[in-house]
């Protein structure tokens, strides 16, 4: 089912969701088995999803082919799929032109210009409203936007982390309407690590932590995103089994995978093959 949770923050508007796909046929599934549930249509237009992934790539067909751009007509025609389609897929329309406004699709009916939406499982949801209240870091961000956005990052962080809710996973992917390009919606670059321990006090220079390997599941990885604003795609690449995998849901539902790559030649691969140039923090 996944989680997809978005705010608007005064004039911003900020999307989280995960990239977990729940494949029942799937064998033996890894991080890279995703899908990006928070597609940006255009600089003033992000849509999102969550349930089933094959209603919601027919919903979504003629949105990502740029057949259907006006707000009010991608919300009907999204309503109409839901519907058809029994609930078994929702989704968020956030717009962020002339008005900045959020659209919920779920429970067979639609809400318009809210504040706050979430999708997805509702368990996830209570989990990461918890975490949310109980993260209060008004201490150490200066302005009050900041605040709340760290605040959500936290909170969805935390769900991943905990694995209480089977059906939210993988990568952590957040989008933005007001990035620092002031430009429109753009997806927010980021590293990460999971499964290192702390190393014993020495006297001799050393790391901090120590990896376990790949066979002892530690890993790190970093989120690449496009440098222009308004694009729905996304790389994420990992260092220690060199292998990356681009999410763009516009040219292909499931994920390209790129194996025995560093993050550079991974950036300069996506160039050649889709023309779209990705970039962000890179580790080496």
């Amino acid at each position: 089912m996944s989680l997809v949770v978005a705010r608007v923050i005064d004039d911003e508007i900020r999307i989280i969701s995960d990239t977990k796909i729940t494949d029942s046929d799937a064998l033996h599934p890894t991080l890279l088995d995703g899908g990006l549930k928070c597609i940006a249509i255009s600089p003033t237009c992000c849509v999102c999803f969550a349930g089933n992934v094959t209603v919601a790539e027919e919903a979504l067909a003629p949105i990502l082919n740029r057949t259907m751009q006006d707000r009010q007509q991608i919300t009907t025609h999204l309503l109409q799929h839901h519907k058809a389609a029994r609930g078994e897929a929702d989704f968020i329309v956030a717009s962020a032109g002339t008005c900045v406004a959020i659209d919920r699709i779920a429970e067979d009916k639609v809400e318009t210009n809210i504040k706050v939406a979430w999708i997805g499982d509702y368990s996830a949801f209570s989990t990461y409203q918890s975490q949310y209240h109980t993260r209060d870091r008004v201490s150490i961000a200066v302005d009050e936007r900041f605040r709340i956005a760290a605040q959500m990052n936290d909170a969805f962080k935390a769900v991943i982390e905990d694995h209480q809710n089977p059906s939210v996973g993988d990568f952590e992917v957040t989008v933005t309407s007001k990035p620092a390009e002031a430009d429109g919606f753009r997806y927010l670059s980021h590293l990460g690590a999971f499964g290192f321990q702390s190393v014993p006090l020495t006297t001799t220079p050393t790391s901090v932590l120590r990896s376990l390997g790949v066979e002892g599941g530690s890993f790190s990885y970093t989120v690449l995103v496009p440098k222009i604003a308004g694009l729905g795609a996304l790389a994420v690449h990992l260092r220690e089994g060199k292998v990356g995998a681009f999410f763009y849901p516009a040219h292909c539902w499931s994920p390209i995978k790129f194996k025995d790559v560093g993050v550079d030649e991974f950036v300069e691969a996506i160039a050649q093959r889709f023309g779209v140039y990705v970039d962000g923090f890179r580790h080496y």
